[in-house]
Formats: structure tokens, sequence, C-alpha cells
């Protein structure tokens, strides 16, 4: 028990205030996640879950298309805040209609029925809004405005409890959810200032932001190429069942990622120097979270969901979580080296994988085998990432204690 507080106090630390600031809005965002699931499931069934899923892939490629790259660009620009706010307000909002048109193609292609056109596009406007309140944090962060932070997703979780209690459709929830998220972010956008910019600005710094999109582009297209062909040879209840598998792992790994993403700064700075204490710090929290992913997912299934095969699905992921850890801090061991190309070329090189992989699992083992094929899909990861990662991990010095 000591070595689990101590552990706790080390992740509090490791993020500082503004990390933890963060961290709260993500624990809001995730509890939204299994609020909705859980209602679509109670109320409209595991098809209605299945729906949700296959938005979740266009929610996830939006939430990164959609913020341009400005949250990693903006921090570089000799801008003032004003004029930073200006920008994000301008060039997110003017990337709604084509989110809208896209969205709509994806789910004319992807729908099995009319009604479930609407309800996806609905659904994946999620997307947008989340990749714009990302964008809306680094300005908050910048201006040390983070406190408006818990804004949007609290925002959202009134939407949501509002659909749960007056929606009659899953149509309908999808409205009251998108209405929550909008004025949620919209709250953010009235704590800024903003000034004039040129047109010629605006340009600029769009075209600097989408210089920041391929490397995670791969990366992600790589990670949900398992959802995108479950979407596709599973059922939509078989579906919606390995939605919500992705949905606790996806979770679990938010813990490590606060904490890279609060160290990057660090490890940049110091040229990887606290890299092996961070990565031992990592490891333990990993077996933490684990243990956590085992028994939330058992109460999960067994108690809400009532879907037995969830839990064993669950367990399987849960097995897997400290090499995930792992992975992701070697990812950004090569990216605060500045191995920008070299992380572009494992995240293509993990997306080939992927493509070849999860076919041949899903069509043999259903279910099952996407589930196993991102157990593989990690196992390959993980092996890759540390051959490029490990050379620079021996170039640290070692600390001498006496």
């Amino acid at each position: 028990m000591d070595s689990i507080i101590k552990l706790l106090k080390d992740f509090a630390s490791s993020l500082g205030k503004d990390g933890g600031t963060i961290l709260f809005s993500r624990i809001i965002q995730m509890g939204n996640a299994f609020l909705v699931s859980i209602f679509l499931v109670k109320k409209f069934g595991l098809h209605a879950m299945g729906t949700f899923t296959v938005s979740s892939i266009a929610i996830m490629f939006l939430s990164l298309l959609c913020a341009l790259g400005l949250n990693y660009s903006l921090p570089h620009e000799d801008l003032k805040h004003a004029e930073r706010n200006t920008i994000a307000l301008i060039l997110t909002f003017m990337a709604f209609p084509l989110t809208v048109l896209v969205l709509y193609l994806y789910a004319l292609i992807m729908a099995h029925r009319s009604g479930e056109v609407f309800e996806i596009v609905l659904f994946g406007l999620s997307g947008f809004f989340f990749a714009q309140a990302n964008v809306l944090n680094t300005l908050l962060l910048l201006e040390k405005k983070i406190k408006y932070a818990v804004g949007p997703p609290l925002l959202t979780t009134v939407g949501i409890v509002s659909g749960i209690i007056f929606s009659d459709s899953v149509f309908m929830f999808a409205v009251f959810m998108i209405s929550g998220r909008f004025i949620g972010n919209g709250f953010v956008f009235t704590r800024l200032e903003y000034a004039k910019v040129s047109f010629k600005t605006l340009r600029d710094k769009a075209t600097h932001g989408l210089k920041y999109i391929p490397m995670d582009f791969f990366a992600l297209l790589s990670d949900q190429t398992a959802t995108i062909i479950s979407a596709n040879l599973l059922t939509r209840s078989e579906l919606g069942v390995f939605g919500l598998c992705r949905q606790v792992l996806t979770a679990c790994d938010t813990p490590g990622w606060s904490v890279m993403q609060g160290n990057y700064p660090r490890l940049v700075e110091n040229k990887l120097a606290h890299a092996r204490e961070l990565v031992n710090k990592i490891q333990k929290l990993s077996f933490v979270i684990m243990g956590v992913m085992i028994c939330g997912s058992a109460v999960l299934g067994f108690l809400i969901y009532k879907i037995e095969e969830f839990w064993y699905l669950c367990l399987l992921l849960a097995i897997i979580l400290p090499v995930r850890y792992r992975n992701n801090f070697y990812d950004q061991v090569i990216r605060a080296s500045g191995g920008i190309r070299t992380c572009t070329a494992l995240a293509f090189t993990k997306l080939m994988v992927s493509v070849f992989l999860f076919p041949f699992m899903i069509i043999n083992l259903k279910i099952w085998g996407a589930i196993l094929g991102l157990v593989v899909l990690s196992l390959i990861s993980v092996t890759i990432y540390y051959y490029k990662a490990n050379p620079l991990l021996l170039k640290v010095p070692v600390k001498v204690t006496a």
C-alpha cells in the first residue's frame, strides 16, 4: 500500500498544477464516454453502441485533423495572446463545413440503415469539438487560464444528462450531447481576448500548423485500423462490444499519456537526463493501472453491461497495458531527441503491419481476432520503437550515487 501511495504522489508531482487540471478535464471526458456507452447499451441495445463505435473512428481522426496542428504550432509563433486566439477561432471554425461534408460522406459509406447516417454524423461531430478543445487548452496554458479547461467537459456532461432524461431516440440523444460540446467550447472562447490579424498571417499560421499532422496521422491510422476493419466484418452488436473494450483501454492508457506529456518539455530541455528514472515510474504505474483495468472491467462486464465475454476480452488487453505504456515512452523519447522523421517512419511501419494483420485475424476469429490483433500489434510496435529509442537512452549518462 505504501508503494502505491508513493507512486501516486510521484504521478501527481510529475504532472504539476497545469497538467493536473488537464488530466482532471480528461477524467471528466472519460466519465462522459462511459456515461454515453452505458446509456446507449441499456436504453437502445448493443447495436446503438455499434453505431457509436463507427462514429468513434471519425471522432478519433477529426480530433487530430480539425486541430490543424495549431496546438503544436501556436506556442512557437511570435504573436500576442489575442492574435493567437483570433487565429484559433477563425481557422478551427473554417474547418467546420468541410468536417460536416466529410462526416456525411463517411456515414453514407458506413451506415447500415438510412437513419443511422445522421446518428453517425452527429456523434462524429464530437471529433471537431475535441480538436477545438485541444487547441483551446494550449491557449489557456499559454495565458495561464487553464482553470477554464474543465468547462467544456462539464457542460458536455450537462448535455449528456439532459439527453438521458429527455431523448427517446439515438438521434435526439446525439443532438443533446453535441449541443453540450458546442456550448462548452463557446464558453472558453468567451473567456479569451481577440485582435485583428491579416489574411496572410492566417494563411501562414495554418500552413505551419499542418506540418505537424502527418506523424500523428499515421500513428492514429494504425491504431484505428482494427476498428475500421471490424466495422465492415462484425455485426453492429459485436462491434459494440469491441467499442466498449477499446473505450476501457483508452481510459487506462490516459494516465501514462498524461505523465509523458507532462514530462516531455523536461525531456527536451535536459536531453533525456531523467529518462531512466521516468521509465521506472511509468512501468510501476502501468502495473497499478493494469490491476485497476482488470477489476474495473469485471464490474462493468458482469454488473453494468452484463456481457460476460467483455471481461475476458478486457483481460487480454489489460495484460499488454505495460507494453503500451513502454511503447509510448519510447515514442516520446524519440520525439524529444528531434527524431520526427523516425517517428513518422515507425508509425507508417506500424500502419502497414495493421493493414495485413487485422483482416486475417478478424475474418478467422471475429471479435476475438480484433482483440488478439491489438495484442500482437502492441508487441510488434514496442519492439520496433525500442530498436530506435534504446541507442538514444544508452547515450544518457548513468547517475552515480554514493
